[in-house]
């Protein structure tokens, strides 16, 4: 979550846009169904949002989330990471 006291941009602004995404995510199940730069709200997917049961989040911009979507939910809303898959159907790859 963002701590809104660390950004000293206006909400407005060009730097907070580029320093903020917003994440869509299911009520239900946590499970992050969309993304967008800079602070968003519902309105983002206009009238069609009735046919989703979202909620959102704004959070500091980080790549490695961005890349990795699938590895996180949002949960009591708060984004967190899920835990590692564990399955002996696969060979750990090695580096």
């Amino acid at each position: 979550m963002i701590n809104e006291n660390a950004i000293k941009f206006s909400k407005d602004s060009i730097e907070d846009f580029n320093k903020t995404m917003t994440l869509f995510y299911g009520k239900e199940t946590g499970v992050i169904r969309g993304h967008a730069q800079g602070r968003q709200d519902l309105s983002y997917y206009g009238d069609s949002i009735k046919d989703f049961n979202y909620d959102f989040i704004v959070v500091e911009k980080d790549d490695y989330v961005l890349n990795n979507l699938v590895k996180f939910i949002v949960k009591d809303g708060e984004l967190m990471i899920k835990p590692e898959t564990k399955t002996n159907k696969y060979k750990i790859a090695s580096f």
